[in-house]
């Protein structure tokens, strides 16, 4: 059973995220980080940061003296126990929302990781279908300049770089479809 202080501690550390996220943006915007490798770095300490959080601030747990007062208690004679059987039957019909409610949370984020799983697996796939390309000395230089540790593979016949001509004459390395 999922009680509310669980629901309001993900949605805390939600809104939590979603802020550092947002100051973590605006921060590399106006720090304008254009290294990749620093921006990498950047985003996986904000990563870090985020994941972190919970054990740096803890959880909202309800103590033994916490109460928890739900519907009215009207005054009458004999009304009292009905009064606390229909706050029962409140929070019953209350408490299958908040199920739901997490279901859906969790249910998105094991498709989220299907998802990525699934796209890791094509990359994988595709990393050993294709082999080393040689490149020319325009598209080595590019390749060196942009990532030096990198190999540049062909897979079936979709080569990733292709030279083009610009209008004035100069030549340029552009990307091509990656299939």
């Amino acid at each position: 059973m999922t009680s509310p202080p669980v629901l309001l501690n993900l949605a805390a550390y939600s809104a939590q995220i979603a802020c550092i996220v947002a100051v973590g943006g605006l921060a590399s915007a106006l720090l304008r980080i254009d290294v990749p490798s620093v921006r990498y770095a950047y985003w996986r300490v904000v990563l870090v940061i985020s994941l972190v959080l919970p054990w740096l601030q803890g959880r909202t747990t309800p103590g033994s003296d916490a109460t928890a007062v739900i519907g009215t208690v009207q005054v009458a004679t004999g009304s009292a126990v009905t009064a606390a059987a229909a706050s029962q039957s409140a929070i019953d019909s209350a408490l299958p929302w908040t199920r739901v409610l997490l279901a859906l949370v969790v249910a998105g984020a094991v498709l989220r990781l299907v998802w990525i799983a699934g796209g890791l697996l094509r990359l994988r796939r595709l990393r050993r279908e294709g082999s080393i390309l040689e490149l020319t000395p325009i598209d080595e230089a590019f390749r060196r300049s942009l990532a030096p540790h990198a190999s540049v593979r062909e897979i079936g016949g979709l080569r990733p770089f292709e030279n083009l001509v610009d209008v004035d004459g100069s030549q340029s390395v552009v990307l091509g479809d990656d299939g």
